[in-house]
């Protein structure tokens, strides 16, 4: 298979097996035997065959929704600064609504994820920041508290929790500023956090993503259902892979639907659509 352009549409000439992919997309034939589009989204199916040019008129044409007005980046709290490869990755996230950082373990993500939200609270009039993360033994949520503290000069991050007592804490309506919570309780608090992060501009923090990989998990159907209704998501996982690159496939999905709209085109597009994820 091979792809070429003209100024107002993409040809495509098909081997005698790819017919029936051509014919199946709705592409039209061509005396000449070429299948002929003008249609942007067909021609893009084909991508990975695309020869100089065409690539070139695919790249000018490739819609851009996930991309948000950029944000100024505001500098680390006092005594703090970002290593250059953080610096890097918050500015990545403050160009787009969605994004995926999948850096190695223990380089410094969240420090990033929460760099990003502070650029966004402090430059873009965001007020409400959620962060979901799985419980590993007790020890993420209390971590993620601490580093938020850390990175934003002081702010406490209340962890949602449905217990008895001075350890219950539900959610707020009326506030503003950032909350933790697990993955196991999110159906639990699912209408009011869709309430609480639709009422105004908002973020969420996706930790550990990759535990996210089923679409038929409760979770993870309750994670799509929050990061529809905040205004930006941050996926942030160091294997957004873990056993195989089919297992991406639903995570990349929730990053942008419009370019990952099915598995049979998940693997061109990873290389086409690499400028939506941060993976070093």
């Amino acid at each position: 298979m091979h792809i070429d352009t003209t100024e107002s549409a993409f040809y495509v000439h098909a081997m005698p097996d790819e017919v029936s992919t051509c014919i199946k997309l709705g592409l039209r034939r061509q005396k000449s035997g070429l299948y002929r589009t003008d249609n942007w989204s067909l021609a893009s199916r084909f991508s990975y065959y695309a020869d100089r040019d065409a690539a070139r008129a695919l790249n000018r044409w490739t819609p851009r929704s996930n991309e948000a007005p950029t944000v100024p980046m505001s500098p680390a709290p006092v005594g703090l600064s970002y290593m250059p490869h953080q610096e890097v990755g918050i500015r990545f996230w403050l160009q787009h609504q969605r994004v995926l950082i999948a850096d190695s373990p223990r380089v410094g993500k969240s420090p990033q994820a929460i760099g990003g939200c502070e650029s966004l609270r402090l430059n873009a009039n965001y007020r409400r920041f959620l962060v979901i993360s799985p419980t590993a033994g007790g020890v993420m949520l209390p971590t993620w508290q601490r580093e938020i503290r850390t990175w934003t000069g002081g702010l406490h991050a209340p962890i949602i929790n449905s217990g008895s007592g001075r350890n219950k804490v539900l959610v707020d309506q009326s506030h503003d500023g950032y909350y933790v919570i697990n993955y196991d309780i999110l159906q639990r608090f699912l209408p009011e956090l869709l309430q609480w992060l639709s009422a105004t501009e908002s973020a969420i923090i996706i930790d550990e993503a990759h535990l996210i990989k089923n679409p038929e998990a409760q979770r993870s159907q309750a994670c799509k259902q929050l990061i529809e209704a905040a205004d930006r998501a941050c996926f942030l996982t160091g294997t957004p892979a873990p056993n195989s690159l089919k297992e991406s496939f639903y995570l990349f999905n929730m990053v942008s639907e419009e370019h990952f709209d099915s598995w049979q085109y998940h693997v061109e597009n990873l290389e086409r659509y690499s400028h939506l994820f941060m993976i070093r």
